[in-house]
């Protein structure tokens, strides 16, 4: 009679076993399926064949994260006001779950809040902080808005100020973007600031909002022609991807490569090269360009899926460093020249960046894994 009980007890504890090993499986991929149960679709406002790595680089987090990026090659590419917020119309009558731009300044952000709000499409930032308090917080209250990825620009624009400043330069002429340019404001400011510290060093000439490539060698011709005092162009931003490159060659071709100096905000495609030629003296920026995105898009795919990083808006800052030799140019050239790079390997993005197999990402360890991939 105890046998029998005995062996009842035994069927009836492997029964329960075999249901919770059974429930165990049910709700594994019942998660999975539903990070997998739909094809989101994000525009992001940024041009695939300007930005051949960010391309690939998104093409891995499309394949693995089940989702589709919706890319941006008009001309325009939100470098106005009003072409971003014809962006965000587009994107949203398109019917998309998600957005990523790169506002020219901070004003054009309420309106985009309001649309993105209303037609309940999730959005961030990248490149981009917010300086103005007011509409910082108007967009942190929306439950739509997730954040940004930013880099520290003034402090940035600092530092390469310094270096050529010790360098010996004194006579310097900033190529820019237009004066309500946000990030190039705070760049401005992290110039002043270092100038501040060289009383006999000045700004003696400004080119402001160019487009192509030849607004850029053009003004840069004439900038040298008119102010032949200049010892230094420090290109401050550009929406020309190359510009550097082209400041380069105008000075080589204008002043033959002798008496002027080039320092850059963000690195050229051909930087080792770059410095080489002896023009370029100094550069500050992140060694995969526009991985900003990137991390934006990471951000954005959790949140669509149902595993965000936070339960309110978050910055996410990119950390750069300062290159001031073609040694170290050399180093890194594989992240700054390479257009097959990867940000992450395909194990790396399934095993890290999404939280359904990763449960510990959050906001916190996600800036960590941001400073540990520079």
């Amino acid at each position: 009679m105890d046998q029998r009980i005995c062996k009842s007890h035994r069927k009836y504890r492997t029964a329960i076993q075999a249901a919770v090993f059974l429930m165990a499986v049910f709700l594994f991929f019942a998660v999975k399926a539903k990070a997998e149960e739909k094809t989101l679709r994000i525009a992001i406002n940024a041009s695939g064949e300007v930005f051949p790595d960010l391309k690939k680089n998104m093409g891995i987090l499309e394949e693995i994260a089940s989702v589709e990026i919706l890319w941006n090659e008009s001309e325009e590419r939100g470098s106005t006001a009003d072409s971003i917020i014809y962006f965000v119309q587009d994107a949203i009558e398109q019917g998309v779950d998600g957005i990523l731009l790169c506002p020219p300044n901070d004003q054009v952000l309420s309106v985009i809040c309001r649309m993105c709000g209303e037609a309940q499409v999730y959005w961030g930032i990248y490149f981009r902080s917010i300086a103005n308090d007011n509409i910082r917080l108007i967009c942190e209250n929306s439950p739509y808005y997730i954040g940004n990825v930013y880099e520290d620009e003034e402090e940035n624009a600092y530092a390469l100020a310094e270096t050529i400043l010790e360098k010996g330069y004194r006579k310097i002429a900033l190529l820019s973007e237009a004066k309500w340019d946000t990030t190039c404001m705070a760049r401005e400011e992290g110039i002043n600031r270092a100038l501040e510290e060289y009383p006999d060093a000045e700004i003696v000439a400004e080119g402001r909002d160019f487009r192509s490539e030849e607004d850029v060698a053009s003004m840069t011709e004439s900038i040298l022609e008119a102010y032949p005092e200049v010892d230094c162009i420090y290109l401050v931003g550009s929406t020309v991807r190359n510009g550097a490159k082209i400041i380069l060659d105008t000075i080589r071709e204008t002043r033959g490569g002798e008496g002027v100096g080039l320092a850059t905000i963000d690195f050229s495609q051909s930087l080792t090269e770059d410095f080489e030629s002896g023009i370029l003296k100094a550069a500050y920026g992140v060694p995969q360009f526009s991985i900003d995105a990137y991390y934006m898009a990471v951000a954005m795919v959790n949140q669509l899926k149902g595993y965000p990083l936070s339960e309110h808006a978050e910055s996410y800052r990119v950390p750069g460093i300062l290159v001031d030799s073609a040694a170290l140019a050399e180093e890194i050239s594989d992240a700054t020249e390479n257009p097959d790079h990867l940000y992450f390997t395909e194990e790396e993005v399934e095993r890290l960046l999404l939280k359904w197999n990763n449960p510990t990402l959050d906001a916190a360890v996600f800036q960590d894994l941001i400073d540990e991939n520079l």
